[in-house]
């Protein structure tokens, strides 16, 4: 019975040391700091482009203002003169080179470009940081203008006889011609329909559709 008993507080014991190493391992554990992962952000070595108006894909207006930024301030007369704007012949454009702040350089042509044509802005890498570092590379961004003003469907057609006095005249472009406004406020707007001989009438224009339309008096 002895033996027996003696049998018992020994398995006591050794399950009363496994728990109590099982214990100290896990507050070891759970005292393990967790990493951190450190991220070191480092400027570029050289100048940098953020953004560009128009945006890539934008159509260029044919009296359009052009801005470049970069990632620091710049050297303004070297970069400026780094700057070029040519056509697709490759004939340079002459227009004023400014700057908004001392990062953003803004160039408009100082005459109409031509509609459904692209242009190429250049920065050779003579374009420097006020820090005195160059670009590493010559940047070039090219841009398309916008298509010209047309019509493209007149209702009714040209040339079309027993006309009804009444008709409304529609004269569909491809692109919008009217501002974004209500109908009451596009009654200060000019006519674009010229009707000759004169005749009276009203008209109004719906931007979405590209339309204008007049409708003449009875």
């Amino acid at each position: 019975m002895k033996t027996y008993t003696r049998w018992l507080s020994s398995i006591a014991a050794m399950m009363c040391l496994f728990l109590l190493a099982t214990c100290q391992g896990n507050k070891q554990a759970s005292a393990t700091p967790t990493p951190i992962l450190s991220v070191q952000v480092t400027p570029a070595n050289s100048p940098q482009i953020l953004h560009q108006s128009p945006i890539q894909g934008q159509r260029l207006d044919l009296s359009p203002t052009i801005q470049i930024t970069f990632d620091r301030a710049m050297n303004q007369a070297r970069t400026s003169a780094a700057w070029s704007f040519d056509d697709e012949s490759n004939h340079p454009i002459s227009g004023a080179v400014t700057w908004l702040n001392d990062k953003t350089l803004q160039f408009k042509p100082d005459q109409a470009l031509l509609p459904a044509q692209t242009y190429t802005a250049s920065l050779s890498t003579e374009a420097a940081g006020a820090d005195g570092t160059n670009l590493p590379n010559e940047v070039r961004i090219e841009f398309k203008t916008t298509d010209a003003l047309v019509v493209g469907q007149v209702f009714p057609g040209d040339a079309i006889d027993n006309v009804d006095i009444k008709s409304a005249i529609t004269v569909i472009f491809n692109k919008p011609v009217v501002p974004l406004m209500s109908l009451e406020d596009q009654a200060n707007l000019p006519s674009p329909i010229v009707i000759t001989p004169a005749v009276a009438g009203s008209g109004n224009g719906s931007a979405p559709r590209y339309m204008s339309t007049s409708r003449p008096q009875a």
